[in-house]
């Protein structure tokens, strides 16, 4: 694989929002909605039979199918053809293309596209409008009851329409959800060109923003920073997350900062001896994260030689030179902490921070009630650079504008 194309599908298979999970989470919701359209063109055809029966010329519901978007509406209609599959199917092809080794990085941007059945539905604002004016609006329900409560068919005529109602809610959802993938999938785009223009052109480029943005620092220092504002290491006199030379670690997706927090904490845990191994690996059991090619079993090996023969043996004498205790790696959370980064690196639901400059012990005195969020105001004409590599503004205090804590 030359180096194009091992960029490209670097860009492609490492997005931003924690892609695996990400999609996990897209997929479970798609099934959900889906599930509650089951039989949606049969129960709007019963009820809206109801409500021209009944409904003293209502033709609410009639309007509200027009109006749902015609590839939509093919798709509930059971008129599947390859480009009008439920958005599950097409997140499951996606999953399917990851496992084949070899695949041509184009390939895989095409399926992932292939996500985004949004960009192929027309007249959605026609639907989202009349669905605001019809549905959100419990009067219609009430006048529609009047006609109906003394007819011998009235109850079952308006337990039918309230069925559609619910199918109506469901596409609304839907189309919800499908804005959702699209917005990601564009931001994915913006990714690869960001990545292209660095590697190919040289450029230092930045995401689209405004002048003024709302950015999110993790930070097991919440407190210390509400109380006196961010400090760069230099400040602050040894190594800590969040503390740079060239400005302080935003970024500008809470969900990368939740996750960020979410790792510190664990790391936390560990330097207090809260996790051990088992734990660890009971979090990562369900990704069947593979260690074969890391270093880490090997080194673990060595910590439990050295601690049975009680440090290390001079090869000659055989006598103990560096007794137990005397090294970083003789410390058992050490092992913990290291194993917990193998399997960040490897694993696709979980965000890496990567921890680089920091041991574990640097966190021991730490309270995990004090990690956090910080969301701040920006002024992005001051920001010293975007890390591409970890998706990240480095921003200079005087950039930090505004500051809250938001968890």
């Amino acid at each position: 694989m030359n180096f194009k194309e091992w960029f490209f599908q670097e860009a492609i298979n490492v997005p931003p929002h924690l892609p695996g999970k990400w999609f996990r989470d897209i997929l479970a919701k798609a099934e959900q909605i889906e599930a509650r359209l089951k039989d949606a063109k049969q129960i709007v055809k019963q009820a809206n039979k109801y409500e021209k029966e009944y409904g003293n010329n209502y033709r609410f519901i009639e309007d509200l199918w027009d109006d749902i978007p015609y590839e939509l509406r093919s798709l509930l209609e059971e008129e599947k053809f390859y480009y009008r599959q439920p958005i599950s199917d097409r997140i499951k092809e996606w999953f399917k293309t990851q496992k084949i080794e070899g695949l041509a990085p184009h390939t895989l941007k095409h399926f992932r596209n292939r996500i985004d059945a949004y960009q192929e539905w027309r007249r959605v604002p026609d639907f989202m409008k009349r669905y605001s004016e019809i549905f959100k609006k419990e009067k219609y329900y009430q006048e529609l009851y009047e006609v109906l409560k003394d007819s011998d068919i009235g109850e079952e005529a308006l337990q039918t329409i309230k069925k559609s109602e619910e199918i109506f809610k469901a596409i609304y959802d839907y189309i919800i959800l499908a804005r959702e993938i699209h917005n990601n999938n564009e931001a994915f785009k913006e990714r690869e060109d960001i990545h292209a223009q660095k590697y190919y052109g040289g450029e230092e480029v930045k995401p689209k923003h405004s002048q003024f943005e709302i950015l999110y620092h993790a930070t097991p220092f919440v407190k210390e920073i509400l109380a006196s504002g961010f400090k760069t290491k230099e400040e602050i006199g040894r190594e800590v997350l969040g503390g740079a030379t060239e400005g302080i670690s935003f970024t500008a997706d809470i969900k990368i900062a939740k996750a960020i927090a979410e790792a510190i904490i664990t790391v936390i845990r560990i330097a207090k001896g809260e996790l051990k191994i088992p734990d660890i690996m009971r979090m990562f059991k369900s990704e069947k994260i593979s260690l074969q090619k890391s270093n880490w079993p090997l080194d673990y090996r060595q910590y439990l030689m050295r601690k049975k023969v009680g440090g290390s043996k001079d090869y000659f004498t055989g006598e103990i030179e560096e007794p137990f205790g005397s090294r970083i790696h003789d410390d058992p959370r050490h092992h913990v902490f290291e194993l917990y980064r193998n399997m960040l690196i490897r694993s696709n639901l979980k965000y890496d921070p990567l921890f680089f400059g920091v041991r574990v012990n640097d966190f021991e005195n730490l309270d995990q009630n004090n990690a956090g969020i910080i969301a701040a105001k920006i002024d992005m004409s001051k920001v010293v650079r975007y890390l591409i590599s970890m998706e990240e503004f480095r921003v200079p205090k005087e950039a930090i504008l505004q500051y809250w804590r938001v968890n």
